[in-house]
């Protein structure tokens, strides 16, 4: 029996698309209001759960900051039934096991309608996953179980809607949800006055000897003013690296490849095509983040016997942080802090266990994100092929040879298979560099931001709406 995907998906709730066209404050305003109502509902605990302080380890934290979740909360998946449904989607129309076309219209509607169907079927399998691993952050109510699952995937659909609603204002919603997550981590990370307190709650930190805020600027001062060199040079190193990791970014997403293009039916008009070396942008390093997050997420809830102190399972064991000390669990997640643990770490074999980790993740980490680029590139319509016809079919070509897609193609062939592969390697480097060097942003956050930031600055650039603020317009130029 054939299955009308189209005809199924037109069931599922949707935001309709827009009638007319918003101008610049309508966008702001709606992307505030459909932000404020997610970050509201990011902060209200699951009933059946004793939300109490845990202390997850940084993957677990990069999940979170990625997918908009708040693991114990009403959005405990956020968009991550989102990402994991478009991953999914890609892999089966990039390998050809679905043979459609991105570049025909009829099977755009067909892959958008799949994509739509898969994410409903992940709300409810990423919800029954959660409500059995759940245990393994909060105290759960005995009998709560069906209640929280509800909640969960009721969290999951409103999620869903939110982020299509953005979609439809024209912003991307699952960017527009990363990108604020990010910026409220950074912000916290970087002022909060706040400690967490021995029985796990949040406080002020002089209200309790010897604590420390979150915030690195704050706590850098505060280390200053007790003369604690340990925790001064921990603070310092932080907001040293991010500052510095954040130029790298800045320098490597500017740096481009130029291929001039001349239009023959035009006589003197052409134009370079720039190649960022950043050529695959975020949403593979979004991707491949989150599948090492889930990965991490399936590690820990697997973790289910304890030995001693530790909870242990098939891949490895945890400490009362749930950071991984061994197994495969520990040499796939990152080594927090080990440049500052470089300068007073007095034991060689833990050294050497955390240098083999190192190189071992990174190794990981780049091949997941060179696939996931490469996978994009071609799904995109930014492979060499697409891209050719494009250029041909607008009558463009290469300058001294004649208008030929073989020849524009074997040109783009030299570039774009070698600035996919650097696309995640450059984005492993940077993930890793922020994890080592205890940056305010862990992992591919930094990245994220730089670059989802940068591509809003050029959409506001290219906004045509006579009402943008003027201070805005200023800024802009």
């Amino acid at each position: 029996m054939k299955i009308d995907i189209e005809k199924l998906s037109s069931y599922l709730p949707s935001v309709e698309k827009l009638k007319r066209r918003l101008s610049f404050r309508e966008k702001l305003k709606w992307i505030l209001i459909i932000l404020s109502v997610y970050f509201f509902l990011y902060h209200i605990p699951l009933i059946g759960i004793l939300p109490i302080y845990q202390n997850p380890n940084p993957l677990v934290v990069l999940y979170s900051t990625l997918t908009g979740a708040n693991i114990g909360s009403i959005l405990t998946l956020g968009i991550a039934p989102i990402i994991t449904a478009s991953i999914i989607v890609q892999i089966l129309v990039a390998s050809k096991i679905i043979n459609w076309d991105i570049r025909e219209p009829e099977d755009r509607k067909k892959i958008t309608a799949l994509k739509r169907l898969m994410i409903i079927l992940f709300i409810f399998v990423e919800g029954f996953v959660f409500t059995l691993s759940l245990g393994n952050f909060f105290p759960i109510k005995e009998g709560f179980e069906g209640l929280i699952f509800l909640q969960i995937v009721l969290g999951g659909f409103i999620s869903f809607l939110l982020a299509d609603s953005l979609d439809k204002v024209g912003v991307g919603g699952i960017n527009s949800i990363i990108l604020a997550g990010i910026i409220s981590s950074l912000f916290v990370n970087l002022f909060s006055p706040f400690s967490i307190s021995k029985d796990g709650s949040y406080i002020l930190w002089f209200q309790e000897e010897n604590a420390y805020p979150i915030g690195k600027a704050i706590s850098l001062f505060v280390a200053m003013q007790r003369n604690d060199f340990e925790m001064f040079a921990m603070s310092f190193i932080s907001l040293v690296s991010t500052f510095l990791l954040i130029l790298f970014t800045v320098y490597i997403l500017r740096s481009v490849i130029e291929i001039p293009f001349l239009h023959f039916q035009i006589r003197g008009f052409g134009r370079p095509l720039e190649f960022s070396l950043f050529y695959t942008s975020v949403l593979p390093i979004i991707f491949g983040t989150a599948i090492l997050a889930n990965l991490n997420l399936m590690f820990l809830a697997s973790a289910t016997t304890y030995i001693d102190e530790y909870r242990c399972g098939i891949f490895g064991c945890f400490d009362a942080n749930n950071n991984p000390i061994s197994g495969v669990a520990y040499y796939l997640s990152p080594p927090r802090d080990l440049i500052f643990e470089l300068l007073v770490l007095k034991n060689n074999e833990k050294l050497y266990n955390e240098i083999i980790r190192l190189i071992t993740f990174f190794l990981f980490f780049t091949l997941i994100l060179v696939i996931f680029s490469r996978i994009w590139a071609y799904t995109a319509g930014m492979d060499p092929q697409s891209i050719a016809e494009n250029l041909t079919y607008y009558g463009f070509g290469i300058s001294g040879y004649r208008t030929d897609e073989r020849i524009v193609k074997d040109v783009l062939d030299r570039y774009i298979p070698y600035l996919t592969v650097l696309s995640g390697i450059f984005g492993a480097l940077i993930a890793t560099l922020a994890d080592i060097s205890g940056s305010v942003l862990v992992s591919t956050s930094l990245i994220i931001l730089v670059s989802a930031s940068y591509n809003y600055l050029l959409l506001f650039k290219r906004e045509k709406s006579e009402d943008i603020p003027n201070i805005i317009k200023k800024f802009l130029e």
